[in-house]
């Protein structure tokens, strides 16, 4: 097999196609252009996403080699690259970047500036993993393996296997923060329940989908994460009916599923409802000490809610332009608070966060970017198995960042970014192997 092959009739790359036959037709010419290639950028991107959930480091690697691979092979298709140029969203997620880029201008701490903008890097993932897209549905299979490794590191802490133990207050989180963990662990659950209700018979697939919810189940209940527990409360259920609305010989399977989980939840609270109450119990004392006559912020709560009060404070000195990327925690001892900014300098919320430091615009952009990815999610394509978790995968992502700043983190970040590529406006279909020369229809 050739690694660079000829391939005629060449597809017009220019003016950008809007058609999605003529998007699929550069994007068959990309892959029988550079078969080899091909193959090296769908292992690499797959690469990536299973490390994702599995720890930082390793997934910072298969990073650089995806992005090297996507640069190699550009000058032999970039063919397939020029219908992006359409793509609004993509516009305006390089105007959020540049947009905290220029704040650095004005940031009292370039340097922690520069490391708040190192996490932006992973949405490039779109951009990388473009050609191979048509496998969306691998994508998410390889996410939902790395939680399932994720999981198993979680047993490994508990059993105290391999020098492995858990985190403070007996929390599992693998080798990510326990937060980092459970927002995964709920976007598999949310994978996992939509294409359960959608396989048929008994199947090796169905039983590795039990499999793997259960795991995702009880392991999320052992990352201690309070935030994300609210993040599950509400897309969970939403992944179940709204795949029994839109598909409905999944209604006697979401009935089922519900009692079982209802059955699976009272099992747990015997093993693991000391551990549940012990979290909340801490919750609602760190609420009642913030709110006496004396407050004390200096709680794991407790400091949540300051720096979100400061954060709006910050806003308020600064409503257009924000302190600048880096900025929040020398706003907050310029303020006098310098005992809430700790090591993690930063406002424990993804909206309060960008509007204290980038300001108004800053945030209206990030949120722009924010609920296209959401309206496209809505209207995808809704016959995959996995398609109607996606979009309450979302959900849960931006539910959760109202507690923590996932923009921060390449992680988190990243979770998002796979999203944003599984959105993508013409696509190939969502299927196990792409066929390049099928009509992928309206997207």
């Amino acid at each position: 097999m050739p690694w660079i092959a000829k391939v005629t009739p060449v597809p017009a790359a220019w003016p950008p196609p809007r058609d999605p036959r003529a998007v699929a037709a550069t994007l068959a010419y990309a892959r029988r252009r550079d078969p080899i290639g091909d193959r090296i950028q769908t292992a690499l991107t797959l690469a990536y996403v299973v490390l994702l959930p599995l720890g930082t480091s390793p997934k910072d690697v298969a990073w650089a080699a995806l992005a090297a691979c996507a640069v190699a092979r550009l000058p032999f298709i970039w063919r397939c690259y020029t219908p992006l140029l359409r793509d609004p969203l993509l516009w305006l997620v390089a105007a959020w970047v540049a947009w905290r880029s220029l704040t650095l201008m004005w940031s009292p701490d370039r340097a922690a500036g520069l490391d708040e903008m190192g996490a932006f890097r992973v949405l490039l993932l779109p951009l990388m993993a473009w050609p191979v897209l048509d496998r969306a549905r691998w994508l998410i299979v390889a996410l939902l393996v790395g939680v399932f490794g994720l999981n198993l590191v979680q047993l490994a802490q508990h059993l105290h296997w391999f020098g492995l133990h858990p985190c403070m207050n007996g929390r599992l989180g693998g080798f990510l923060h326990p937060i980092f963990a459970a927002g995964f662990i709920v976007a598999a659950m949310c994978w996992h329940l939509s294409a359960l209700l959608r396989l048929g018979g008994p199947s090796l697939r169905l039983g590795l989908t039990l499999v793997g919810l259960a795991a995702a189940a009880v392991g999320l209940i052992f990352t201690g994460s309070r935030s994300q527990w609210i993040a599950a409360a509400v897309a969970v259920p939403l992944t179940i009916v709204a795949t029994a609305i839109r598909w409905p010989p999944a209604r006697r399977a979401a009935v089922v599923v519900t009692a079982a989980g209802a059955l699976g939840a009272g099992a747990t609270w015997l093993v693991a409802g000391d551990f549940v109450t012990m979290r909340i119990d801490q919750a609602l004392a760190d609420l009642e000490a913030a709110r006496g006559p004396d407050p004390d912020y200096l709680t794991d709560t407790g400091r949540r809610l300051a720096r979100w009060s400061q954060a709006w404070q910050i806003l308020e000195d600064h409503p257009l332009v924000g302190t600048g990327a880096g900025g929040y925690g020398p706003a907050l001892r310029a303020r006098g608070r310098g005992e809430l900014a700790s090591s993690d300098q930063d406002a424990h919320s993804l909206y309060l966060h960008e509007a204290a430091t980038t300001g108004g615009l800053g945030l209206l952009l990030g949120l722009v970017v924010l609920a296209g990815c959401a309206r496209r999610a809505f209207r995808g394509p809704p016959g995959d198995l996995y398609a109607c978790g996606t979009r309450f995968v979302l959900i849960s992502w931006l539910i959760g960042a109202m507690f923590d700043c996932h923009q921060l983190s390449g992680t988190m970040f990243g979770l998002f970014a796979v999203l944003l590529a599984l959105t993508m406006p013409c696509r190939q279909p969502w299927s196990d192997v792409g066929d390049a020369t099928r009509d992928p229809g309206p997207q």
